[in-house]
């Protein structure tokens, strides 16, 4: 099937992730306070907006436009970062659903740092798939999976039961479409502020996150020339 460059190309990121995450996590104070790295699984609400960009030739009766609440999970443990997000949208033909995974790993290059946290400099390996299904005999599927490397800054401060960081960064990504040898370019521009708690109530801890994202695809294809905006809040525990 040619859409196994997509399961591929994904899985590759998820086992250099699997290796190199055994390696990554590093405790400031194992028992008494929260890890550099930290391991949690969190759900929430993504506000989803997806668009044709301007150079889409398509009329607004052959291209799909998206603006819906998203629900997803997501699971990070140290550098590897997992997102999920579903939703469906309605039109007159129906309901479509539409549906994102996301996957990171990301190294820390330290550019300044004090026991309690500093300023690091994320270099990432991304690989992400969007089906957003297309509605009528005229609407193609939205149906692409890219993989590719990005950079940021992070800031990060770390107490002994509280620990708080602040990300931004971007992407460069090689883009395919499923059932289709076409390719493109995918760029990613993302950030998130995080709050961490240890302990609490009966949890070993809890995770408090806003994450956004702003994707765009230039593809040889230009009628999947598409953008997507996500952004919103998810609470998580820790384990």
């Amino acid at each position: 099937m040619r859409s196994f460059p997509i399961l591929g190309w994904i899985g590759a990121v998820l086992l250099i992730a699997a290796c190199g995450n055994r390696t990554a996590a590093q405790y400031i104070e194992a028992d008494d306070s929260l890890p550099v790295t930290p391991r949690f699984l969190s759900g929430g609400a993504l506000w989803w907006k997806f668009d044709p960009k301007q150079s889409n030739p398509g009329a607004d009766s052959t291209t799909v436009r998206m603006e819906r609440v998203a629900p997803m999970i997501s699971y990070r443990d140290g550098l590897l970062d997992l997102v999920v997000a579903y939703t469906t949208y309605s039109d007159m033909s129906g309901s479509h659903p539409a549906i994102f995974f996301g996957a990171r790993l990301a190294q820390e290059v330290w550019l300044s740092r004090a026991p309690s946290g500093g300023l690091s400099l994320p270099v990432s390996i991304l690989g992400d798939f969007t089906k957003v299904e297309g509605s009528g005999l005229q609407r193609e599927t939205f149906n692409v999976g890219t993989i590719g490397i990005g950079a940021g800054l992070k800031y990060r401060w770390t107490g002994r039961s509280t620990q708080v960081w602040v990300e931004g960064g971007a992407a460069a990504s090689f883009a395919f479409e499923a059932f289709s040898l076409r390719n493109g370019f995918s760029s990613v521009v993302f950030g998130e502020a995080a709050l961490l708690l240890r302990r609490v109530g009966p949890f070993a801890g809890v995770a408090i996150l806003y994450r956004v994202r702003l994707q765009n695809w230039s593809m040889s294809n230009s009628e999947f020339n598409y953008r997507s905006l996500v952004h919103g809040p998810s609470i998580g525990l820790l384990f």
